[in-house]
């Protein structure tokens, strides 16, 4: 899990930069309970007033995603997927 436990360090440290709400949830919780799975991603519920913010702070911890995308699942609601490098996971909103 050593690209995952990195892109989830980044991933909690862009969220706390930009004052964000956020819950990881999925297959990481699980392993964290003892549970046996395999997990190739990182899934987290997030809420924040300040999405500009948070662009901004996702940008600067190095990941990729389309900046439309994420203010259209902010607006709406849904998921959205990033990138950090081989790492793929997803965040609702």
């Amino acid at each position: 899990m050593g690209k995952i436990s990195e892109a989830l360090q980044r991933l909690i440290e862009a969220l706390e930069k930009a004052n964000c709400e956020y819950v990881v949830v999925g297959g990481l919780v699980a392993i964290s309970y003892g549970r046996n799975r395999i997990t190739q991603d990182i899934d987290v519920i997030v809420d924040t007033d300040e999405v500009e913010l948070l662009v901004s702070a996702l940008k600067d911890k190095g990941f990729e995603f389309s900046e439309r995308e994420l203010l259209d699942a902010f607006k709406d609601r849904s998921r959205v997927t990033f990138f950090f490098w081989e790492t793929l996971f997803s965040m609702s909103t």
